[in-house]
């Protein structure tokens, strides 16, 4: 009898340690699947509200989505600062490219985990733009050449961390995404009012201003490593109803000025010859031009001219 129970005493222990090395062993490969191996070590995005993720939450402007309804789909069901109401844009790409939490804004990792920003940072500001100027009227935004200039901080950091051998390398395999110029009609040429651009330069002419002041900011990167800078460019996301019909552009209504604005062969001629000069000075660096421009055309989303 004592025998019988010393047996299944001892069975009994061997079957707890087999429960509990089989917990362990699940344990671990669900560990090993939340791993992250991205297909490249870092994604830096710059950028409007297509790609703002939380950084207008900390700059005194009236442009802030951090309250619902906004976020109601996103993780949690919070309102991140995102202008959206799950993830946006560049969430996707990023666990497209195998990241297995979101790139953080710019604010949340400026002084805090400094270890983060060797993942990637996002520095998009919603109601932002190429010009300086964009988006005045709402308060305090982070513009392109402020993007930039947060992103040679990020450099500096990086390099401090990894040594400037290990930092430029560890750079030069990154991906960069930039979209923006929407605001700078929305917020600036289309406010007659209170910008002077639309008195100061004819469609056309705004284009190419924006075109040359976009590509003096794209180049003053070249200060940092470039592996593939995808650009969202052509992209009439912002376009809308109100923008349509009410802003006025020496007095004519908008949907008159956004022909000529949206003049596809004059603006995609110059973008396409900014495109060629940025291929050649940030060789051998690649460059993917994504062009969203017809998504945000008013046929595609029901408007239609009469």
């Amino acid at each position: 009898m004592a025998v019988l129970k010393k047996n299944i005493r001892e069975e009994g222990i061997i079957f707890i340690m087999s429960i509990t090395v089989l917990i362990m062993m699940i344990m671990l490969h669900e560990a090993k699947g939340d791993e992250e191996h991205p297909q490249v070590p870092c994604f830096f995005i710059f950028g409007d509200s297509l790609v703002d993720n939380g950084n207008n939450n900390q700059l005194e402007t009236i442009i802030k989505v951090n309250n619902k309804p906004y976020g109601i789909d996103f993780p949690g069901g919070i309102a991140t600062g995102r202008f959206s109401n799950g993830r946006n844009v560049v969430d996707i790409i990023g666990e497209a490219l195998g990241f297995k939490t979101f790139i953080p804004p710019f604010a949340s990792v400026l002084n805090g985990n400094a270890a983060l920003i060797t993942r990637g940072v996002n520095y998009g500001s919603g109601g932002s733009g190429i010009r300086n100027d964009t988006g005045k009227i709402v308060g305090t935004l982070l513009n392109l050449e402020a993007q930039v200039n947060h992103h040679l901080m990020t450099v500096a950091k990086i390099k401090s961390m990894l040594g400037i051998n290990e930092g430029e390398a560890h750079l030069n395999k990154c991906i960069y995404f930039v979209g923006m110029g929407g605001s700078d009609y929305l917020t600036n040429y289309f406010l007659p009012d209170v910008q002077s651009t639309s008195r100061d330069y004819a469609p056309q002419q705004y284009a190419r201003v924006l075109i040359e002041e976009y590509k003096v900011q794209i180049l003053s990167g070249k200060r940092f490593p470039v592996k593939k800078l995808s650009e969202n460019c052509e992209n009439s996301s912002n376009w809308n109803k109100g923008t349509l019909e009410g802003a006025k552009v020496d007095g004519r209504v908008g949907k008159q000025s956004n022909g000529g604005l949206r003049n596809k062969k004059v603006n995609r001629r110059r973008t396409q010859i900014v495109l060629d000069a940025l291929n050649r000075r940030l060789q051998p660096s690649q460059k993917n031009q994504k062009k969203s421009f017809k998504l945000g055309l008013e046929e595609s989303i029901g408007f239609l001219n009469e």
